[in-house]
């Protein structure tokens, strides 16, 4: 794939293609792990629907930044120490609080005013002979993943994992 460039400044490149595409395999993962929590504590746990959801946030941002850290941003110069690596998490954290806002903001709209409930007839197959489960929550907290995903690519490509000697790319 070719460089492209708008006004002199390069947007895409391959390398940058292959790391988003890194992070958005570690974005399913975290995604994964944000529903697991958002469903065992909501439909499970009956918490309320933003606790559920805030759980489910803060754990899959620091699922994904060890995957980030390791494998997304691996090839970036970190700093061997302790401290380097709390930094890292500290900035990721901050920058991820920014897009899980948006994205507990858009999830709670979503569930509020947008979507009714939707129903969804589970199969006898999963026990659920004649049973239907409002999928509308869940639908709600994927739009604001999606949303959140943009900001924390970002935040995290241009602060949280850049070289610490050089910040370009």
């Amino acid at each position: 794939m070719a460089d492209r460039a708008l006004l002199g400044i390069t947007f895409l490149t391959v390398a940058r293609v292959k790391r988003l595409v890194k992070f958005g395999l570690v974005g399913v993962s975290g995604v994964f792990v944000n529903l697991v929590v958002f469903e065992a504590l909501f439909r499970l746990g009956a918490f309320p629907f933003s606790l559920a959801n805030a759980a489910g946030i803060a754990l899959s941002i620091f699922t994904n930044f060890l995957l980030n850290d390791a494998w997304t941003w691996g090839d970036r110069k970190k700093g061997a120490r302790r401290r380097d690596w709390f930094a890292r998490v500290g900035k990721y954290y901050i920058s991820a609080a920014a897009a899980a806002g948006v994205q507990l903001a858009v999830a709670w709209a979503m569930n509020h005013y947008l979507l009714g409930p939707i129903q969804l007839d589970l199969p006898a197959a999963l026990g659920g002979a004649g049973q239907s489960v409002d999928i509308s929550p869940t639908l709600a907290v994927l739009s604001g993943i999606i949303v959140g995903m943009g900001i924390n690519f970002l935040a995290g490509h241009l602060w949280a994992f850049r070289d610490i000697e050089d910040a370009a790319e």
